[in-house]
């Protein structure tokens, strides 16, 4: 896993996004799902239900994780 989000860095890439079954879907087994992700440095910043796409009743649990800096040193210095 490590190293594929390294090979997503090298390719330009500063931010992964997952999306799994959000835990007030009450389905235990999404339980270890969500703990590998987070395990991996991810973190929930949204639940949508419903997503579209997926079924009503089963809310997305939205994890990003930065894989690279999203700050711009050009732009930052510029103030």
């Amino acid at each position: 896993m490590r190293r594929a989000l390294a090979d997503l860095g090298a390719g330009g890439a500063a931010l992964v996004e997952v999306k799994t079954l959000d835990a007030s879907a009450g389905y235990e087994p999404y339980e270890a799902t969500r703990a590998f992700w987070e395990r991996r440095g991810f973190r929930q910043i949204d639940c949508i239900d419903p997503l579209p796409g997926w079924q009503p009743g089963n809310p997305a649990a939205i994890y990003v994780a930065a894989i690279s800096s999203t700050i711009d040193p050009a732009r930052d210095a510029s103030g």
